[in-house]
């Protein structure tokens, strides 16, 4: 079923990839800003790994578009 959407464009799919999209930015997002402001000096372990995947569904709801 999805991927008969993404060969043949779906707008409600796409619709919530980007909101997911933004949601996994913002969390991002807030997560660096209490790392910055809690131990500058300890790297974590995870960093880029949400934003990867907000531009993995930034790019699949683009697709479905």
């Amino acid at each position: 079923m999805i991927a008969d959407d993404i060969a043949h464009g779906h707008v409600l799919l796409a619709d919530w990839l980007l909101l997911l999209a933004a949601v996994l930015f913002l969390v991002e997002a807030g997560a660096v800003i209490v790392a910055t402001r809690t131990e500058p000096a300890r790297p974590a372990i995870g960093r880029g790994i949400l934003i990867a995947a907000g531009l993995a569904a930034l790019a699949v709801a683009w697709l479905v578009l």
